[in-house]
């Protein structure tokens, strides 16, 4: 995953996606959808409908006041903004498929993914009780000052402004919850506490015990005796605004909305519109018509063939172990998985990623001849390498790599490079398209990389044991993604309790205690979207087969691959469209 992916602001589903250059357009935001006519301000206000109901797409978008935006948040402006966007779902059935430009084509497939999710979510009323940990209260981030440069007083005092109206978003958002409880709509208890541990010792906090609120990024050419005043005046607002309406925020959902909080975790619990809302959100997350039920039989198929070559690499490795994990633990402590020195590892991806660049790889595979090298940066910390869209960089930290775990994850990261040359030129329909888009094709691609590259050479090295270790790190790499479609569709279809969703988990995959949980509580509180990595590669692979068997030796697999990287925020849904032109020009020669 690219790390603006990890990253992006997820209001219902929606993300920051990178694309090329904007072109200006009416702004419909408020104006009177009678009058939008054509492809280009149809797509444009389905788009700024969403904004109305997001702070922190709002500020993203640059031309819209948080006070506006504020007053979009109540359940009645819900009920208006369903309204409108079915009026626009009309409209985009009026539009004239057949005529639409490739760029016109990817943002349709946005928008309508963005038109049926509010279908979906006003027939399950969420907007009353969905509280996630990542993206409830605590949306609002892109309003944090660390997320922009301070230069002027000026940009102080907007700061500050801004801060001023969240307590009129959190007390909206307060009566939202407590109105839902009364009906007995309640997000699971276990992710509403999750939120609140997050408001309570994070977002919550005053300035000076670390408030992400009070953490001022300053420009360069800003004076000492200005960075001083200005922090004084950001810590008096966090410390006499923030924190109050954060604690009463806590304080209300603790007393009216928590003591009623169902004590089943997945949606599916919630009856039959939680299980229809469950399978809108996998449509929403991959734009496919897979069913839960489909999905988790596959998950379960995928986890069995991977853990039978996860055990051969062990095997082969001396190791056999009375549990997988055990044996992945066991092989996680071998001195060749152990960080290697900055010199030998920097030698070694900067060799990895020449691979990668060859024609071998780039060219013949993803169909991209000769792509100027990425910048590899390679900071003194511990984590997980990650490509940063738009910026041809690919960092890999020191302190964590190893030999034998990088080349999995730089075949992925590499493929977000090559989605961002790929896509380049691409002009967005709308100036509010790249605040949306699906990860299932984007971070689908990356994972279809891996399974590619495990057919190659790429992770040959040059013992048969060291050969060994790097598949059996990819391999496990992939098996968290499989798992995600088992323990996803677990808790939300089979009503898997969170301990149940734990134990599958921990059972296949190493992770520590505090991990775990963050992930089994993002799926519940995200349901549908940890679906779409896995989803995006098993759905580009039976494309790819398809056209492939349909166009037997005339098939160009470069041309396929590209066409999948220029893909990036679309959804499956226009993947199979693509393949079906292609196999009909293929056809037609």
């Amino acid at each position: 995953m690219t790390k603006a992916l990890r990253k992006s602001l997820a209001v219902g589903g929606l993300w920051l996606f990178g694309c090329g250059g904007t072109t200006p357009t009416p702004d419909p935001l408020t104006g009177d959808l009678d009058g939008i006519k054509g492809t280009k301000d149809t797509l444009t206000a389905v788009y700024a409908e969403s904004i109305r109901h997001s702070p922190s797409l709002a500020v993203l978008a640059g031309d819209r006041t948080v006070d506006a935006e504020l007053d979009q948040l109540t359940a009645d402006e819900f009920t208006k903004y369903y309204a409108r966007m079915a009026k626009l779902a009309e409209k985009m059935k009026a539009l004239d498929a057949k005529t639409f430009s490739a760029e016109e084509q990817l943002s349709y497939d946005m928008a309508l993914t963005t038109v049926n999710d509010a279908a979906a979510r006003k027939i399950a009323k969420t907007e009353l009780w969905e509280a996630s940990n990542l993206n409830d209260a605590v949306d609002l981030i892109s309003y944090f000052p660390s997320a922009q440069t301070l230069t002027t007083q000026a940009d102080v005092d907007a700061y500050v402004a801004r801060c001023q109206k969240i307590p009129t978003y959190l007390t909206q958002r307060l009566a939202n919850l407590k109105a839902g409880a009364d009906q007995g709509l309640t997000s699971s208890k276990p992710v509403l506490e999750a939120m609140l541990g997050n408001v309570t010792s994070y977002y919550g906090l005053k300035a000076a015990d670390g408030s992400p609120w009070g953490a001022p990024s300053f420009a360069d050419s800003v004076s000492m005796a200005d960075k001083m005043k200005w922090t004084t005046q950001i810590t008096t607002v966090v410390d006499q605004t923030l924190v109050p309406a954060f604690a009463a925020f806590v304080a209300g959902v603790q007393k009216d909305v928590l003591p009623k909080a169902r004590t089943t975790f997945g949606y599916g619990a919630m009856g039959q519109n939680g299980k229809d809302f469950y399978q809108s959100q996998i449509a929403f997350h991959t734009g496919g018509t897979q069913t839960a039920d489909a999905l988790h039989q596959l998950g379960l198929t995928r986890v069995a063939e991977l853990e039978a070559k996860l055990k051969e690499q062990l095997m082969a490795v001396g190791i056999n172990e009375p549990t997988l994990v055990a044996g992945l633990e066991k092989a996680k402590a071998l001195p060749e998985s152990m960080p290697a020195n900055a010199a030998d590892l920097k030698t070694f991806v900067d060799g990895f990623v020449e691979q990668l660049r060859a024609d071998a790889w780039s060219k013949q595979v993803f169909g991209v001849a000769s792509p100027v090298k990425p910048t590899i940066n390679y900071p003194d910390t511990s984590g997980t390498p990650f490509y940063v869209a738009g910026t041809s960089t690919i960092t890999v930290p020191l302190k964590s790599a190893t030999l034998v775990s990088s080349p999995s994850v730089l075949a992925h990261e590499y493929t977000h490079y090559l989605q961002d040359l790929v896509t380049k030129s691409t002009m967005p329909v709308s100036k509010y398209q790249p605040l949306f888009g699906s990860y299932v094709l984007a971070e689908g691609a990356a994972h279809y990389a891996e399974t590619l590259a495990l057919g190659s050479s790429l992770y040959t090295r040059p013992t048969a044991r060291e050969t060994a270790l790097v598949k059996l790190n990819a391999y496990s790499d992939l098996m968290l993604r499989a798992v995600r479609l088992v323990v996803d569709t677990g808790i939300h279809s089979k009503d898997w309790s969170r301990q149940q969703a734990l134990d599958y988990l921990t059972s296949h995959v190493i992770m520590g205690a505090d991990q775990a949980a963050f992930e089994i509580d993002r799926y519940a509180s995200w349901p549908g979207q940890a679906l779409a990595y896995r989803v995006g590669m098993e759905n580009i692979k039976a494309e790819h087969d398809r056209a492939a068997t349909a166009i037997g030796a005339g098939f160009n697999e470069g041309a396929f691959n590209t066409m999948v990287l220029s893909l990036s925020g679309a959804t499956s849904r226009l993947l199979t469209q693509r393949t079906d032109a292609m196999i009909a020009g293929a056809n037609k020669q």
